[in-house]
């Protein structure tokens, strides 16, 4: 367990969701597979997030970083199928 905390620390590139003043910023996220004003579809290697709400848009987006702004209104996480 040690060794994980110390691989995801020095790695950092652990997915992770922040959400902050109606905003939602996905780190080391691996693609947008959906986006329009009312939804959008964020996935990394093992789940999928599905933003719901409305005059979504994309304030930020960097390799390491993506921010949806907007009226969120609900958030779903879905594992993906292997």
């Amino acid at each position: 367990m040690l060794r994980q905390m110390i691989d995801d620390f020095t790695e950092c590139n652990k997915f992770e969701i922040k959400i902050k003043d109606n905003k939602a910023t996905f780190y080391y996220y691996d693609k947008i597979k959906h986006f329009s004003s009312t939804n959008v579809v964020i996935s990394n290697a093992n789940k999928d997030v599905i933003i719901f709400g409305n005059n979504l848009i994309i304030e930020q987006m960097f390799l390491e970083y993506v921010t949806i702004s907007g009226n969120i209104t609900k958030m779903e996480f879905k594992n993906n199928e292997k």
